[in-house]
């Protein structure tokens, strides 16, 4: 039997314990300050970057290419049927 596997970037907003529980993975997208680039909800979380806003309005960009090798490498190695498509599922929301 093929496994399909659910990946979405980290704007999303799915709350941790739905993903553990689904079984979806995330990519971090890249939150960029004029000093620093963070990895969205690995290097800083939503509440931290809300903080700052007084101070600066981050820009983003999309996960990098290393972050998405690693973790596609890790469906693959869970013999996971993957055809490398990003699913974002906005119908998760509705059971919030």
């Amino acid at each position: 039997m093929n496994k399909i596997a659910i990946v979405t970037d980290s704007s999303c907003d799915i709350p941790k314990e739905m993903m553990e529980e689904h079984q979806i993975h995330m990519l971090p997208l890249k939150i960029i300050y004029k000093d620093q680039e963070y990895r969205d909800r690995v290097e800083i979380s939503p509440e931290e970057i809300y903080k700052r806003f007084s101070e600066e309005v981050p820009t983003s960009s999309l996960p990098s290419p290393e972050d998405t090798h690693i973790l596609l490498e890790k469906i693959s190695f869970r013999r996971v049927h993957s055809r490398h498509w990003y699913i974002y599922i906005q119908w998760f929301k509705r059971d919030l």
